[in-house]
């Protein structure tokens, strides 16, 4: 047998005993739904904090929770056109979003997951008008969301979108506006940095972006002493260690947005520690 026999009946054999030891559909179907239901106890989850936003009065933008069941991921991830355009469940969960810009009385909103927006896929993600293929939205921002995370998505979100004044666009489309995380623990903030790093900038549409991302670094006191307080508040009725996400709007006010367990954030390098 020559060695290139040798290799192909091992790489068959291989294959062979592969196709025995793989799962059934049922035992796919049964640790996918074991996975869903341990997938909503993350505290990252939006649900699992915007009540304490809420609770505490903070600044944020009109959202609504839209239950993400776990048949729509499946039919997502099967990659299957006919999976994914005969799904009942995602049929609902997309005829919802739909109905939330009547309900907001918008034309254009903002669409996330309970986890992930896909701001950097801005046009094919998060932003939605009237005229968007709202099913195809809901897919990428799915398939994006689990290329990165072993956690399933408990829900869609849909939220006003906030008049901001950027400073320029990047990524394809990704409008850059000043924002702020905030790291609290308990109720005391302890540190804060500017969202956008400069080395994550790609595709800006200007060649002054960096000048102009600069420009957008700094809070006003006002700003700061506001998102402090917001920070305090929403941490001391969770308890735990967060980060908490402020946009500030085209007047210069800062909206709650987002929050995380702070061990799992991004932390920059030029973060500024508070006394």
């Amino acid at each position: 047998m020559s060695s290139k026999q040798s290799m192909t009946s091992k790489l068959d054999a291989m294959a062979e005993h592969a196709k025995r030891n793989a799962p059934s559909e049922d035992e796919l179907l049964a640790r996918t739904i074991a996975r869903f239901e341990k997938s909503k106890k993350d505290p990252n989850h939006i649900e699992n904090w915007f009540h304490a936003v809420i609770a505490n009065g903070i600044r944020h933008p009109k959202t609504q929770l839209i239950p993400f069941p776990i048949e729509a991921t499946i039919a997502i991830l099967k990659e299957d056109q006919d999976a994914f355009f005969g799904c009942k469940e995602l049929d609902e969960v997309e005829q919802a979003v739909k109905r939330a810009f009547d309900t907001f009385g918008k034309d254009a909103l903002f669409l996330k997951n309970s986890l992930y927006s896909g701001k950097h896929t801005w046009n094919r993600t998060c932003h939605i008008t009237r005229d968007s293929n709202i099913r195809n939205h809901l897919g990428q921002i799915t398939y994006e969301w689990l290329m990165r995370s072993p956690v399933y998505a408990t829900h869609m979100v849909v939220r006003e979108l906030i008049e901001t004044a950027p400073v320029f666009h990047a990524f394809g489309g990704t409008p850059i506006v000043q924002e702020f995380r905030l790291f609290a623990k308990d109720g005391k903030t302890y540190a804060y940095q500017a969202y956008w790093p400069a080395n994550s900038i790609l595709d800006a549409d200007t060649n002054d972006w960096a000048q102009k991302l600069e420009s957008i670094s700094e809070a006003t006191q006002q700003q700061m002493d506001e998102m402090i307080k917001g920070a305090d508040r929403v941490t001391r009725t969770l308890r735990g260690d967060w980060s908490v996400d402020f946009l500030i709007d085209k007047d210069g006010a800062p909206w709650l947005i987002d929050m995380a367990v702070a061990s799992q954030s991004y932390i920059s390098p030029h973060r500024i520690e508070l006394s």
